[in-house]
């Protein structure tokens, strides 16, 4: 099986993968993997966790064998112990319809334990399990690229410094009805010179880990603030959206040193668009308050981002001076299959317009989701139905036309 990982240091061979289930298919798929445990039941789990480290545990789900369903809990409890200082992923094997098992794969997401709902364990499951590890979301993949030499912090800081192998993209945000671009959102992007391209979900944690999520956000607005220029000299102007945790935003000074940037090029405040994002926890509400609101009084927009997940909150929202809410995508792609989802969707919807607040759907994907979202009362939206992320000068190019 080697050579099924698109990513490196994720081989098959090497995932230490805990198959927890006593069913005939937990017991054949042991030989899908070189290092593979089988535990019967949660305590002879919990036993194989207390000696050794995996990188998956895997669980076929059925009816009347719905006890794995306490994993995360377990895991948990395993890391409040000292335990376990990085939890596995849990891939939950099931081919039931969509619903409780899928929301209590959310609820473990929210609660901190990476966990998702595959296919029932077969020869592809390896295949399925790689291909979740490559999103990004398993400790697995944040471990495995960081062992490849050439990887590491001083690479990150190297390529923030050099301006040669860090460079921003756009995703355009449409409306809905009319197809027209209403704005952008930058992401960073890292090529490296021998590993290729790295996600931000790996680079991201890097950078706040390494204390270099200042000099990251610093990067994105550095080339934002060009392409509002450039924008600006074509006389366009749409809002162009950066993301920035709660520490960054917390910087002293970090407002006026924005608006003073965006003054020496003539470009106002109201375009250069601030999300807040919940990579790092909000660990002062009064400093971040502070910080937003003097964003806010100079013009700044102020989005909270992936809202209804993590520290996305209505606590948040109701508390802190926002002028837009993005839905997280995992609500959008629910709709027409989950009462939950299209449900959620609404609330928010209902929310925003109650708050006056600009409302954006993320994630949308197929056209189906697009009519959906319009018949629910949303106008505008971003996903690679409406468009994929642009390169600056395909951005400019596509906006410029009549």
């Amino acid at each position: 099986m080697t050579g099924l990982a698109e990513q490196p240091g994720l081989e098959t061979e090497t995932l230490r993968v805990l198959i927890v289930g006593e069913s005939f298919n937990a017991c054949a798929a042991s030989h899908l993997w070189d290092k593979t445990t089988l535990a019967p039941t949660l305590e002879a789990a919990s036993k194989a966790l207390h000696t050794r480290r995996f990188d998956v545990v895997l669980n076929p789900i059925s009816v009347g064998h719905e006890d794995g369903m306490g994993l995360p809990s377990l895991l948990l409890a395993l890391e409040h112990q000292g335990v376990l200082a990085q939890l596995p992923h849990v891939l939950w094997c099931s081919d039931m319809p969509p619903g409780p098992l899928d929301a209590h794969a959310q609820v473990a997401r929210e609660a901190g334990v990476p966990a998702q709902v595959i296919a029932s364990l077969s020869a592809d499951t390896p295949k399925q399990v790689l291909s979740v590890l490559a999103q990004g979301n398993s400790p697995a993949f944040r471990r495995a690229p960081v062992a490849v030499p050439g990887l590491d912090d001083q690479a990150l800081l190297n390529a923030l410094l050099a301006l040669r192998d860090m460079r921003i993209v756009l995703q355009p945000q449409v409306d809905l009805l009319t197809g027209a671009y209403i704005g952008a959102e930058a992401l960073a992007r890292w090529h490296h010179p021998v590993l290729g391209d790295i996600p931000p979900s790996v680079f991201v944690p890097m950078a706040n880990k390494a204390g270099l999520s200042m000099l990251l956000f610093h990067f994105v607005e550095a080339k934002v603030v060009a392409l509002l220029r450039r924008l600006k000299q074509r006389g366009i102007a749409l809002p162009i959206s950066v993301n920035a945790s709660a520490d960054t935003l917390c910087t002293p000074g970090l407002a006026q040193r924005l608006e003073r940037r965006l003054q020496r090029v003539g470009v106002p405040s109201a375009l250069l668009k601030i999300e807040l994002t919940e990579d790092v926890p909000v660990s002062d509400m009064l400093a971040l308050s502070t910080a937003l609101g003097g964003l806010r009084l100079r013009g700044f927009s102020i989005a909270v981002d992936d809202y209804g997940c993590g520290a996305s909150t209505l606590d948040l929202l109701t508390r802190l001076p926002f002028s837009e809410l993005k839905l997280d995508r995992s609500f959008v792609r629910g709709m027409g299959s989950e009462a939950g989802c299209t449900a959620a969707v609404t609330g928010a919807i209902s929310i925003a317009r109650e708050m006056g607040l600009t409302f954006i759907a993320e994630g949308i994907e197929t056209p189906e989701q697009v009519q959906a979202l319009l018949s629910e009362g949303c106008r505008f939206g971003q996903g690679f139905a409406l468009s994929r992320p642009l390169e600056v000068d395909d951005f400019i190019a596509a906006v410029s036309r009549p």
